[in-house]
């Protein structure tokens, strides 16, 4: 999903560093003519944290669906104690963040 196409990826870009998330877009498209060597599933927005939690925000436009490998990357990332967001809005993210802010999460 390009950044163009969705604004919430944008908008995590540039909210998340000022929570103090070091953060980058994650390019995880197949090349044509190559083979796929990544890992299924992997976030849009990948970071971490000051005190080294792994962020991971996986951004969908409204109606959007995650595919199974994105939801069990997430549960993945929150079971090892990271922050995992699955986004449908730029207010659906922001609630979120704010969320794992005021749990001491984004420190």
């Amino acid at each position: 999903m390009a950044s163009e196409e969705n604004p919430v990826v944008k908008a995590a870009l540039d909210l998340l560093p000022l929570y103090g998330v070091e953060v980058w877009r994650n390019q995880s498209h197949p090349v044509p003519g190559r083979r796929f060597t990544g890992r299924k599933g992997v976030s849009d927005v990948l970071g971490f944290t000051r005190s080294a939690k792994f962020v991971a925000v996986e951004l969908k436009k409204p109606g959007g669906k995650l595919s199974e490998e994105q939801v069990e990357f997430l549960k993945l990332v929150k079971a090892a104690g990271g922050v995992a967001i699955a986004a449908y809005s730029i207010d659906d993210f922001q609630k979120q963040l704010e969320s794992y802010r005021l749990g001491g999460m984004l420190c």
